[in-house]
């Protein structure tokens, strides 16, 4: 549904970032969904995002406290992927859906882990479960990402933490329309802020001034993880030192703003073929 809403925009949006109307329109059926959603007592909602997290997220020192505890169960929820081999140890492998369809895990105590590129979906997972009679749920928040840059232990398997933070199209493109993330754009990639919307320009893609942009947002701007995009791969080195310093997990993308402009429209053809060849209309005509 998210999909089929973002491949009508794009077709009928001209003149305006690509996905502006798309992440409006997106981040407000995801605000009602999460306030429709009843996990809590009868007649209770959640109210704000806030809320959510308080009762749901934790950070990577609290992760290691509760490891401490036998009873502890990390639940790794990144679908199958190389980089699903690089992974904190003792994590067991199951989907979210699939913890459901486990009575037994109702009294133990869960910690979910993703990538880090999605928190807000499983914020919302970990609220389901806790309204579904799972007592102890908790969200690692920057997923494997996080745990990684913190220096924690993590069987690698061939796999590095910057392997982790590089985004592909597809990626970036779901990053950019979910949750609440701050989109950093390189000198070299300014034609991505005609097609992402908010923006934020970078004088430069040192890591210093990759990290102090993250640190430099208006007061109250909430955002769950940093997405830099660059025309050119940055080193593993340059990644791992802004890292240290961000404000949130940070992730990067690196490709030409023309070919990200054509995989958008791809996806809006394959959306048109899935139509059988109908003319996806704008809304309202």
């Amino acid at each position: 549904m998210r999909s089929r809403i973002l491949m009508v925009l794009i077709s009928c949006t001209i003149g305006l970032p690509l996905l502006s109307v798309a992440q409006t329109a997106l981040r407000k059926e995801a605000e009602t969904l999460q306030c429709r959603i009843d996990t809590l007592a009868p007649g209770q909602r959640v109210a704000a995002r806030a809320r959510a997290d308080a009762a749901c997220a934790i950070d990577v020192k609290r992760l290691a406290q509760l490891m401490a505890k036998a009873e502890t169960v990390i639940v790794d929820v990144r679908a199958a992927s190389p980089q699903q081999r690089s992974r904190i140890p003792n994590a067991i492998s199951l989907q979210p859906s699939d913890v459901r369809l486990q009575p037994g895990l109702r009294k133990t105590p869960l910690v979910l882990v993703g990538d880090g590129k999605d928190d807000a979906s499983l914020i919302e997972q970990c609220l389901f479960l806790k309204g579904n009679g799972f007592a102890d749920v908790s969200v690692l928040q920057g997923g494997v990402v996080s745990w990684a840059g913190a220096g924690r232990p993590l069987i690698a398997d061939g796999i590095t933490p910057s392997d982790l933070q590089r985004l592909s199209q597809a990626e970036l493109l779901k990053a950019a329309l979910t949750g609440d993330k701050l989109i950093l754009v390189a000198p070299g990639a300014k034609g991505f802020s005609t097609l992402l919307s908010n923006t934020t320009p970078l004088t430069s893609d040192a890591p210093d001034q990759i990290a102090a942009a993250t640190h430099k947002t208006p007061p109250g701007r909430k955002f769950d993880a940093a997405i830099v995009v660059t025309s050119h791969q940055l080193s593993d080195d340059a990644l791992k030192q802004a890292s240290a310093s961000a404000r949130a997990p940070l992730f990067a993308f690196a490709g030409d703003a023309r070919a990200f402009e054509g995989f958008l429209r791809g996806q809006l053809a394959i959306w048109q073929r899935a139509e059988g060849g109908e003319r996806i209309r704008c809304p309202g005509l």
